[in-house]
């Protein structure tokens, strides 16, 4: 969810919470988050900051992941979802504001990012693929997997498409921290699809 798209869902949330009358809000867990919104998540908040017993509900804060919804909850009426059963809501949302992730977690973030690079990077070699084809039809793959492929991999006929394409001005050679993060991403996939 984007940023714009977020904020939709916490105007909805918060007119809800009007609606019903409340002034608290439970933020809700996800795994894969990043560090900031891991200081927030399942926590109950206090909309305005009135209700001293709760923090107050963050509006801004730095986040690098999918973030973190804020759902409208009641005292004494609505169960808390995420605070562990033998604990105290209260206690629970006060506890200290820190990165509380677990480490399989922080591969999780870690692989949010990363596939959004990689996503990234595959739009700009399917862009760059087409218009080499166009270019250089002649010493070009047949197909937009096979160029990935043999990008990846750095075949010698892929480092001779890349030293042709600088005649076009096109860098089509992979960075070496992009070159891990697709490492890193793919490898990632590999373990989830294992199961």
């Amino acid at each position: 969810m984007n940023s714009s798209e977020r904020q939709k869902v916490m105007n909805i949330n918060l007119s809800n919470a009007r609606q019903l009358g409340t002034d608290l809000v439970e933020a809700d867990w996800i795994d894969g988050c990043c560090s900031e919104c891991a200081k927030y998540r399942g926590r109950w908040f206090s909309i305005s900051g009135r209700d001293k017993r709760f923090p107050k509900m963050p509006y801004n804060y730095p986040c690098s992941c999918q973030g973190i919804d804020f759902s409208p909850v009641i005292l004494g009426i609505s169960e808390p979802m995420y605070c562990p059963c033998n604990v105290n809501i209260v206690a629970w949302s006060n506890r200290p504001f820190i990165d509380d992730r677990t480490s399989a977690e922080r591969a999780a973030h870690q692989h949010y990012i990363d596939s959004i690079i990689f996503e990234n990077v595959k739009q700009k070699d399917k862009l760059d693929y087409e218009r080499l084809l166009k270019l250089m039809p002649e010493i070009m793959p047949k197909s937009f997997s096979s160029y990935r492929k043999m990008k990846l991999a750095e075949t010698e006929k892929f480092l001779t498409i890349a030293e042709k394409a600088k005649d076009y001005a096109i860098d089509i050679l992979l960075k070496p921290e992009t070159k891990n993060v697709i490492t890193r991403y793919n490898n990632y996939e590999k373990l989830v699809k294992k199961g």
